[in-house]
């Protein structure tokens, strides 16, 4: 137990240390410093996760933010090149009519949210948040994948019904 804190102690100092550099390089690689974090702190998460020396840390830690940064170019070009709708643009002002429109929309979703069963609600965020299958659904909510679909679809109908009174 001692020799296994010891290890966990050495590879937190190893981190620490290096932890700066690593988000120089992140933020040179990405060019945003909340992207860098973020990365660094996937690299912590990766580094944790295998057993790797202390003493080849900087090394081994920069190779795991690279493969990170480059990772992210990757999702960045993809969604660029086939979600070009999804591109957010800092440019774009939002009239307080539009905000008072989607708060009220909000609002009603909140309320046909609150007014569903239990059962409906929960497969409905799992399906649409958290990208849950029909049949992962089943099985959390112990239930037929055809009544997952259900459930899923009936939920979409209501929050429609509500969003077009």
């Amino acid at each position: 137990m001692v020799a296994g804190n010891r290890r966990k102690n050495e590879e937190l100092e190893a981190f620490v240390s290096n932890r700066e550099s690593l988000i120089a390089l992140a933020t040179k690689l990405v060019g945003q410093l909340d992207i860098a974090e973020d990365l660094v702190q996937d690299t912590w998460l990766r580094w944790c996760a295998k057993e790797y020396s202390a003493r080849d840390a900087k090394p081994i830690l920069r190779r795991i933010v690279s493969n990170l940064a480059y990772d992210w170019h990757r999702r960045q070009k993809i969604e660029r090149d086939y979600y070009p709708d999804l591109t957010l643009h800092s440019d774009v002002t939002t009239d307080s009519e539009s905000v008072v429109i989607a708060q009220d929309q909000l609002a009603r979703v909140s309320r046909e949210l609150l007014k569903m069963q239990k059962s409906m609600r929960a497969a409905l965020l799992l399906h649409r948040v958290d990208g849950l299958t029909y049949v992962q659904i089943a099985k959390r909510l112990s239930v037929a994948p055809s009544t997952a679909h259900k459930l899923v679809e009936d939920a979409l109908v209501r929050l429609v019904v509500a969003l077009s009174v």
